[in-house]
């Protein structure tokens, strides 16, 4: 990627936090521009747009780089089959961070309905955390396998890996709907 474009995409990624930061501020609402930047929410928000720009500007490059670099198709296909290529293993980080960065963010909102309760958020927590370790685990046995194809060693990693950030959504989003049901059928609703 050349760099007036890396500078290009970089500053349409910041000029859209701006604005997405300042829309209820401009909108003449009484949220500071402070507030708005500082809260958790958006600070997840951006931070997965980042993440998908990254990705995606990841993508055009390994796109580019294959078929108009490598020129065959066997050589193209080897590309995509090297899970240590370096561009497949930002991929990954990428992926698994903002899947980190959205269940915090799931966890926050869950903490928040419950009127910031810690007692709500232990299990969610636990499995953000228990998922974090399986990623690391995933990675390490990503970086031990020097050009195989399929590693049996990881799978362990990333089934565990898989399973916590299941069963972790599965709890958050119950709990949020259960909470918002229960609220709309008290009589203090009507």
């Amino acid at each position: 990627m050349s760099s007036s474009k890396a500078s290009s995409t970089a500053s349409s990624c910041l000029v859209t936090i701006y604005f997405l930061g300042t829309r209820r501020t401009l909108a003449g609402t009484s949220h500071t521009i402070r507030r708005n930047f500082a809260s958790p929410p958006f600070v997840a928000v951006a931070v997965l747009f980042c993440l998908v720009t990254a990705y995606w500007a990841i993508v055009v490059h390994q796109a580019f780089l294959t078929f108009i670099g490598l020129g065959t198709i066997a050589t193209e296909a080897a590309f995509y089959k090297d899970l240590v290529e370096p561009t497949e293993i930002g991929k990954e980080i990428i992926t698994c961070i903002s899947v980190l960065v959205g269940d915090a963010l799931v966890i926050y909102r869950l903490w928040i309905i419950w009127g910031r309760s810690r007692n709500v958020v232990i299990f969610p927590v636990l499995a953000l955390i228990g998922f974090t370790v399986a990623f690391a685990g995933s990675l390490v046995e990503l970086a031990r396998l020097r050009g195989r194809l399929f590693p049996q060693d990881s799978l362990p990693w990333e089934t565990t890996g898989f399973t916590l950030n299941l069963l972790g959504n599965l709890y958050s989003t119950g709990c949020i709907i259960w909470k918002v049901t229960q609220s709309k059928h008290s009589p203090e609703s009507r």
